[in-house]
């Protein structure tokens, strides 16, 4: 079933008219029917029919859906800056695995320091709206400005760090997970963390979790992380 984020409340019966965009998406790539069950997803969700008026496309409201497909657990994910294609990846898959936000991070390791990432924004967030849409989320997970570690400030009940060696003793995630309701992960570059950024983040109270025994890439790290959270939150 195909699923539209909307940008007002509806109810049973309303018609709702779709913006260009998503006119276009319905109509000319997806070449949806007259009549098509979709979801439309706002504060609420809303089972609705497709309908053509005057060669504009539109839905009405038949039922309220009360599927919620969010984790059970706020999950940020603070991800260093790592290659353009990896990092859209990561973007898209981590929004598929229930993410609520994610926070870009420069550290000292970073080989692709994004110095438009202003500009690229919104195309990051609409790769994310479009993998929430996509995965049925009841909401669009959001990403923030790029930040250094120092600047790092993020209030959470769990707070963790990916990395492992004999300076520190690493648990696994679910040895940490007792049903927080807000948990952040932080994940390094390809070259990984220095003693020094481990330092001020164990400073700031994130905990060093071992995501096991072989070296992943930086990508892989962060969507292993979230599909271990992913299994034992759900």
């Amino acid at each position: 079933m195909q699923q539209v984020f909307i940008d007002r409340s509806l109810d049973i019966n309303d018609r709702y008219e779709f913006d260009e965009h998503n006119a276009h998406h319905l109509k000319n790539v997806l070449k949806i029917k007259k009549d098509t069950i979709i979801r439309l997803v706002y504060q609420d969700s809303y089972l609705a029919k497709i309908e053509y008026d005057n060669n504009k496309i539109y839905a009405r409201v038949i039922e309220i859906d009360n599927n919620v497909n969010e984790l059970d657990c706020e999950v940020i994910l603070v991800q260093s800056l790592i290659r353009k294609d990896n990092f859209e990846l990561v973007l898209q898959k981590a929004c598929e695995l229930g993410v609520s936000k994610i926070i870009p991070l420069i550290s000292s390791r970073c080989v692709a320091l994004d110095k438009n990432f202003d500009v690229k924004k919104l195309r990051y967030q609409k790769i994310m709206k479009s993998a929430c849409e996509q995965s049925k989320r009841n909401n669009v997970a959001v990403i923030d400005d790029v930040c250094t570690i120092n600047e790092l400030d993020v209030d959470a009940s769990l707070k963790m760090v990916a990395f492992e060696n004999e300076k520190y003793s690493a648990s696994k995630i679910s040895q940490l997970y007792d049903k927080q309701k807000s948990i952040v992960i932080v994940i390094g570059p390809e070259g990984g963390f220095s003693d020094d950024e481990i330092k001020v983040l164990t400073d700031k109270g994130y905990q060093c979790v071992s995501l096991g025994s072989r070296i992943l890439r930086s990508e892989t790290a962060s969507l292993y992380a979230l599909s271990v959270l992913g299994e034992i939150i759900e």
